[in-house]
């Protein structure tokens, strides 16, 4: 279903840009680090998994024109693999309080539902 695909992946890139934005102001800006590289070597690393859950919405919102119907769940499956990961350590590393994996969780069952309807 196109539409569900395309708003889903919208979704996705915001909630990667809320993610990365939240993270860098409220955990990586507060926090005490030893030098500057070693602040800015954190942030990098928070701001990929943002730079790759946005690429994985842009595949999500492309994938109808960038599947046919037979492949397209695989494709979204596939761009939904960065999503399991931040899902997964998510849940486990704040013992499921935090609320960004149920987003990304919501955002990854859109995705195939649309990718298979």
């Amino acid at each position: 279903m196109t539409p569900l695909l395309v708003l889903d992946g919208l979704l996705c890139i915001a909630a990667a840009c809320l993610h990365g934005y939240l993270g860098e102001a409220r955990l990586i800006g507060p926090a005490i680090f030893p030098n500057r590289q070693a602040k800015q070597l954190v942030s990098a690393i928070w701001q990929l998994s943002t730079a790759t859950w946005i690429a994985s919405g842009i595949v999500i919102a492309a994938s109808p024109w960038l599947f046919d119907d037979a492949r397209r769940p695989w494709g979204v499956a596939f761009a939904c693999l960065p999503l399991a990961w931040g899902i997964l350590a998510n849940a486990w590393i704040t013992r499921g309080r935090h609320f960004g994996w149920k987003i990304f969780l919501g955002v990854a069952a859109a995705a195939m539902v649309g990718a298979v309807v």
